[in-house]
């Protein structure tokens, strides 16, 4: 199972499943299943785009299909945020940062800053319900560019898009916790969780509360889930215990923490 989505408000999965399927002639479909959490797997039911594959997307905060904008042409790019919010489109070429934000509340289209477009990941964009606004992590933010941005200060720059489109950046504190390895950033509601991967002693868990930073786990862990008010996080862990035979195996391990 992969591509999980889960909505909330409406308790409803949405989930790619199965095989890859080959439906002529319009190429290849992943066979679609929806469903209510508290459903078991059996009842849950296949889902498609109403028309042809190509001018449909997923919507990973709906957990539904969302039509293509029409102003999107087949070889741009878009992202769609919460259907009452609107999606950010990349017009060709993507070089010269002309990346903008329809606005649904504003119905009228936001350029976004050049800073914004030459730096933001646009993948998964995070709703942080207790800020009203999304959160983009910076695509920078890997270990090729860690010695770069130490000599730069003590900052990353987080980037948010409120819903009205206003623009806004905020400090990311630095420290051992995004020198080596692939460095994840998260926010909650005092600071920022850092997941930290590593084949060294960094990995693990990370805390900064807005004062003071801090190793909280150690382990490989995958980017935590935040709760809608910022003040309790869930990760994933590998755990590699050293059984009573000399071997190890390795197990997934759910850890909760209120911050």
């Amino acid at each position: 199972m992969s591509g999980l989505c889960y909505n909330r408000e409406s308790g409803r999965l949405y989930y790619a499943a199965g095989e890859h399927e080959r439906v002529p002639p319009d190429g290849g479909l992943y066979r679609y299943v929806v469903g209510e959490l508290s459903e078991p797997p059996s009842q849950h039911e296949p889902l498609t785009p109403p028309d042809k594959p190509g001018t449909w997307g997923i919507n990973p905060f709906s957990c539904d299909h969302m039509r293509k904008p029409e102003v999107v042409a087949a070889n741009e790019g878009w992202t769609p945020l919460k259907p009452e919010h609107g999606y950010l489109h990349y017009p060709r070429p993507v070089d010269e940062h002309n990346w903008r934000y329809y606005s649904e509340m504003r119905d009228e289209w936001v350029v976004l800053s050049d800073d914004f477009t030459a730096s933001a990941s646009m993948n998964n964009p995070l709703w942080v319900a207790y800020r009203d606004a999304y959160f983009f992590p910076r695509r920078d933010a890997s270990a090729r560019h860690h010695q770069q941005l130490r000599a730069a200060g003590d900052c990353w720059t987080g980037l948010w898009l409120a819903p009205d489109g206003d623009l806004s950046e905020e400090c990311i504190p630095t420290g051992p916790w995004t020198e080596y390895g692939l460095t994840e950033v998260d926010p909650y509601r005092r600071g920022y969780l850092y997941v930290v991967r590593s084949v060294s002693d960094i990995a693990g868990i990370y805390v900064h509360n807005g004062e003071t930073g801090y190793k909280l786990i150690d382990g490989l862990a995958k980017r935590p889930v935040v709760s809608p008010d910022g003040c309790h996080a869930v990760f994933k862990l590998r755990w590699r215990p050293l059984l009573p035979s000399g071997d190890k195996k390795n197990y997934s391990v759910f850890y909760g923490v209120s911050l």
